[in-house]
């Protein structure tokens, strides 16, 4: 997980109230508060590549693509947090806040991974985005090497997951229907030979 603002409890009213004075973000779970690490340029550039690639791969379909800055909330567990891009298709709902509104039902999270998040967006956080009712496709999406994974609800429980490893690749969601090359995902990225991992 990010770490940890302090040690002490906060009660959800000091959470938000903590959220609305500061540009920082951070993750809220049960009375834990976690400052959210920022993003590395080549993050920040993916990121921004899957936010309109998804706009475009959906248009004309009844789903919205969210920036990292919508507030998630996740009921069954209590978690409040950020992902990188998420994506609604339907009427969005909302939780009632103060100065502004929480997510409650996306459809397609994306996390981009750094070396400081992966290991926390591949195996606790995304146990706790099961939670979600409304969550279907979950993608991963490595930010120092062309790797994504694509996880995709078959039933209750269990995930059917694709990776993909090239940038003559597509991602295809099945609803909606839509098809995500990864050579859009990566654009004007450069890799870093040394920063490559053997998984």
């Amino acid at each position: 997980m990010a770490q940890r603002y302090d040690e002490r409890t906060y009660s959800l009213d000091e959470y938000l109230t903590l959220e609305e004075r500061g540009p920082e973000k951070h993750e809220y779970f049960q009375g834990r508060i976690y400052a959210m690490s920022g993003s590395s340029p080549d993050q920040a550039t993916i990121t921004s590549n899957t936010g309109v690639a998804l706009t475009f791969a959906l248009k004309g379909q009844p789903c919205i693509v969210y920036s990292s800055d919508v507030h998630l909330q996740v009921k069954t567990s209590g978690l409040f947090t950020y992902a990188d891009v998420s994506v609604v298709c339907g009427p969005p709902q909302y939780a009632p806040g103060r100065t502004n509104r929480m997510l409650l039902n996306p459809r397609l999270i994306v996390e981009v991974l750094s070396p400081s998040t992966e290991s926390y967006d591949r195996g606790a956080k995304f146990r706790l985005y099961k939670g979600l009712e409304s969550f279907r496709d979950y993608l991963l999406v490595d930010s120092r090497e062309v790797y994504v994974q694509h996880y995709h609800k078959l039933d209750p429980v269990s995930w059917l997951e694709k990776t993909y490893t090239s940038l003559d690749e597509s991602v295809r969601l099945e609803n909606p229907g839509a098809a995500i090359a990864l050579a859009d995902l990566y654009a004007h990225i450069q890799f870093d030979p040394a920063s490559l991992t053997l998984r």
